[in-house]
């Protein structure tokens, strides 16, 4: 199933960032949503319209446990978008503007300069260019050509592009007195999608039935969104999950691949797969044996959420509880892999392991590490 998700007025998706009364004042918020917040969405309006059902939430007789979400991407006029690749950067001081123009740092336009304290080798540019990260968003049809190895300039998308900003200011008040209360002052950044611009997320409903057309709550005061089961934007997502004969026939001479991310994925040991030694950053996947070779890892993010139904052992009754906290490394992240046997079976097993697929280690049925394979020069 493909879901399109538009809300209907402003919304606002919480960060990992604490917002506690008198602590945190200003709640930021992300943009687009982890999509954990599609997944628990899709339950809620499920149990909303099965409510019989919602005695056997979070057990072995839930049937919500089935679906599966795939990734989140925004749809745009009818294109979709999708994370900024990190390896992606722009010249510093470039004019601003809704679109920049970035370009590809892959291991050909690096001089290697010794080994950092991760036991990575360490590059730097080769040319005298100042460049400095950039985040956006970067198209379908741009992404695939990224992957391909068959462009090197890109034009991206700023998230003003898609959002206006609408913040709201408010504080706290008693609830019998209706009198404001001393250190409640907060701001939260509200956004409001343009028009045209809606979320698009894939579906493994595994048998679960959807409506084709329903409301939904969204984000983190519920606001109400529009769900529609959308006939469009498949052929753009098939593209993406077909690759080439030419890409096997270039990872299988080169030995080399890259791993782009879409969505932030979880490994145990922080940034790095729990199958990777720390030391040698050599590691057995499915009987292909891979070294790392470098990284374009960002900032990690922090994944929480609540269930909407959890046992409350102060009041001892069931309520929506918080999820335990995870580190995730965010979505753009790009990993740069060498292939020790680097056979044709070998290299078709690396597709169908990665490419395509959710490989995050935690909460993986959420859309989590939602992954695509590229080729390096």
């Amino acid at each position: 199933m493909l879901a399109k998700i538009t809300p209907l007025d402003i919304v606002f998706f919480r960060d990992g960032k604490p917002f506690s009364w008198g602590e945190e004042t200003w709640a930021e918020g992300i943009f687009p949503p982890y999509p954990s917040t599609i997944y628990g969405a899709l339950r809620t309006m499920w149990f909303s319209e099965n409510i019989q059902e919602f005695s056997k939430a979070n057990t072995e007789k839930d049937k919500t446990a089935k679906i599966e979400v795939k990734h989140i991407c925004i749809n745009s006029s009818g294109y979709l978008y999708f994370p900024l690749p990190l390896n992606l950067i722009k010249k510093k001081d470039t004019a601003k503007g809704d679109i920049l123009e970035v370009f590809s740092l892959e291991l050909f336009n690096f001089a290697k300069l010794g080994v950092s304290n991760l036991n990575l080798p360490l590059y730097a540019l080769s040319n005298k260019d100042e460049v400095e990260s950039c985040e956006g968003f970067i198209d379908a049809f741009s992404l695939k050509e990224y992957l391909k190895g068959e462009r090197e300039n890109f034009d991206i998308y700023v998230k003003n592009a898609f959002l206006d900003h609408e913040p709201k200011i408010g504080i706290g008040r008693n609830p019998l007195t209706h009198t404001t209360k001393e250190g409640r002052l907060y701001r939260v950044n509200m956004i409001r999608l343009k028009s045209g611009v809606f979320f698009v997320s894939e579906i493994e409903t595994n048998g679960i039935s959807f409506p084709k057309r329903h409301l939904l709550k969204l984000g983190a005061e519920g606001k109400c969104c529009l769900f529609e089961q959308d006939e469009q934007g498949y052929e753009e997502l098939k593209e993406l999950g077909n690759l080439s004969t030419k890409i096997v026939h270039d990872i299988e001479k080169t030995r080399k691949f890259k791993l782009y991310f879409a969505t932030p994925v979880i490994f145990e040991n922080g940034w790095l797969p729990s199958w990777i030694d720390r030391e040698s950053l050599k590691g057995e996947y499915k009987g292909i044996i891979l070294k790392l070779i470098s990284a374009c890892v960002g900032k990690p993010v922090y994944i929480g959420g609540f269930d909407m139904k959890g046992k409350d052992k102060i009041r001892e009754k069931d309520r929506p509880q918080p999820k335990k906290m995870l580190r995730a490394i965010p979505a753009g992240s790009v990993y740069f892999f060498e292939i020790e046997n680097p056979t044709k079976e070998n290299v078709i097993k690396i597709i169908d392991s990665f490419h395509y697929k959710n490989i995050s280690e935690e909460r993986k049925k959420e859309g989590f590490g939602f992954s695509l394979v590229g080729i390096v020069k």
